[in-house]
């Protein structure tokens, strides 16, 4: 524990795991580590050890049972002595802002309910971009076609397009 400048203890966030930092990367804000933790007290923010990256893992007693093919020492090893399921690497001039939140929102397969919840999720969302994407063709098709019948009407006389008011005849 570090103690602040009033007095007050402050903690070190649990979910940054920087023992291992081949790459000297600093650690993520406090703040975005804190709204991380109350976000998914799952998720932990890990330097990569392969490539300056941040990887993002999810805590998970399977992954304590698997053992390495790469060794203890690769990013699968780290990943599996402590028994994370890696989610996303993160480039190392990541912005610390809110758009990875939104980003997780929109993949987090645990937020939706699991597996299955998500893929429903998925395929209604690709049902409804289907539906819009036939209704705008629909609507396309019916503008094209009756521009066409209008032009054809035109080319054989059956119709007269005149611009401006109706000509009447005054010879009586």
């Amino acid at each position: 524990m570090r103690s602040s400048m009033a007095g007050v203890p402050v903690r070190k966030p649990a979910n940054w795991l920087g023992r291992e930092n081949p790459f000297n990367m600093p650690a993520p804000p406090q703040w975005w580590l804190q709204r991380l933790a109350e976000r998914d007290s799952e998720l932990r923010v890990l330097p990569g050890l392969a490539e300056p990256c941040y990887r993002i893992g999810r805590v998970s007693g399977a992954m304590n049972r698997v053992k390495p093919i790469l060794g203890n020492d690769s990013e699968t090893g780290r990943m599996c002595r402590e028994g994370l399921i890696p989610i996303v690497s993160l480039r190392p001039v990541a912005d610390w802002n809110d758009s990875f939140f939104v980003w997780l929102d929109e993949h987090d397969t645990w937020l939706a309910g699991g597996a299955d919840k998500f893929v429903d999720k998925l395929e209604a969302q690709e049902a409804a971009a289907a539906e819009t994407a036939d209704r705008l063709a629909a609507d396309e098709a019916d503008q094209r076609s009756s521009a066409a019948f209008f032009a054809a009407k035109l080319r054989e006389g059956a119709m007269a397009f005149v611009q401006g008011a109706p000509v009447t005849n005054s010879a009586g």
